[in-house]
């Protein structure tokens, strides 16, 4: 005898089974943590080329679909003419990108930093002089003498091995930066594709997911993709772009102020500033130390100088460039990075903005309705 199953049921009777499944090779997965651990940085090694296509093709996505609606939409060219040209531009402007900045950034932050090591000795006497005749101005006490001396040897000293463990790092960091250019050749090949045949494989993989899963469930993953994508496009180009400006009027105000050390500067600056809210700080530190130690004077003209360019960033620029794409309140903006940076430093810092942002408005969603279906209201 053939027991049959209403849809309804066949969907839930399919749910449970995934479920089960899943669950069970989670509770594997743990057991087996360290083969596990192996075999996905294999894995991740043998499909890199692909990471990095998809990685460059999920950047330039919004400037290949601007150039392709925006600027070619009253052409008389065919669609697979403008997507052409689309791609081609967008490849074009990420080549160039990439040539500015091993080509003019990076040579000057290394050289920055060989000056500044080797001149180490003299930039200390100086600061040490220029603290003693602060002292002597103000006729500090002995204890506290002795309380800013301490202080101010510890300073030196972390700021000198700070700089000069940092020299290996960034020349190390460059060179392989250099070699992953090269070796992404076919990151870059695979990212053209996925930009040009994006509809076809989109289409395709919904194809897939409607055969295999209750139409439901891929319509709700579908929701939750474009929501995710959305989020993630918005803020990470959004505040990319951000910085990048941050950095380049940090170097040109810098020069025009006569402060040293401008590019490696403004470089940590920029690269900080990807953090929400505390990337201005961490960024000012560094900066502050630097000059700090060649001339103590224009180390806090810097720290006015970096308040007034961080109100500016996160009063005008900022919010002109990402808006309120985010949609959440602040404190949970600070909550997301604080755990985001426990779990997974600097990369949790800065993507932990976005995935919380998801999760916060799929939850907001959930409740409100809820509270509509039920008719519960709140007072």
């Amino acid at each position: 005898m053939k027991v049959k199953f209403n849809k309804e049921t066949q969907e839930k009777i399919l749910v449970f089974t995934i479920s089960g499944i899943i669950l069970i090779t989670f509770y594997i997965a743990i057991l087996n943590m360290n083969i596990i651990s192996d075999i996905l940085m294999n894995l991740v090694g043998i499909i890199m080329p692909f990471i990095i296509g998809f990685s460059i093709a999920f950047l330039l996505y919004p400037i290949m679909r601007y150039i392709e609606v925006r600027v070619l939409k009253k052409s008389k060219l065919k669609d697979n003419s403008k997507k052409q040209i689309a791609v081609g531009f967008s490849i074009l402007f990420l080549f160039i990108m990439l040539i500015a900045f091993f080509a003019i950034v990076i040579p000057q932050v290394i050289d920055s930093v060989k000056i500044l090591s080797n001149q180490m000795s003299t930039y200390i006497e100086q600061a040490d002089n220029f603290t003693a005749e602060i002292i002597n101005q103000f006729n500090i006490s002995s204890e506290l003498l002795t309380h800013i001396l301490d202080f101010g040897e510890q300073l030196v000293v972390a700021s000198v091995e700070f700089l000069t463990s940092s020299i290996p790092t960034i020349i190390n960091y460059s060179f392989k930066a250099v070699s992953v250019i090269f070796s992404s050749l076919l990151g870059v090949v695979v990212a053209i594709y996925i930009l040009y045949d994006r509809d076809h494989f989109y289409m395709q993989i919904k194809k897939v997911l409607y055969v295999l899963f209750p139409k439901n469930m891929v319509d709700h993953v579908r929701g939750v993709v474009r929501l995710s994508s959305k989020m993630f496009n918005n803020f990470i180009v959004g505040k990319l772009i951000d910085s990048l400006i941050i950095g380049l009027l940090c170097y040109i105000c810098m020069v025009l102020l006569g402060f040293e050390f401008a590019m490696l500067i403004s470089f940590i600056v920029g690269c900080t500033n990807v953090i929400p809210i505390f990337g201005p700080f961490i960024g000012a530190v560094p900066g502050f130390v630097i000059l700090f130690i060649v001339n103590p004077i224009d180390s806090f003209w810097f720290i006015l100088f970096i308040i007034a360019l961080q109100q500016f960033d996160g009063n005008i620029l900022g919010p002109k460039i990402l808006g309120d794409s985010m949609g959440i309140p602040t404190l949970y903006v600070m909550f997301a990075i604080v755990v985001g940076g426990g779990l997974f430093g600097l990369l949790g810092m800065f993507l932990g903005v976005p995935v919380f942002s998801v999760i916060y408005i799929l939850v907001k969603k959930f409740v409100d309705s809820k509270i509509s279906q039920n008719n519960i209201k709140i007072e």
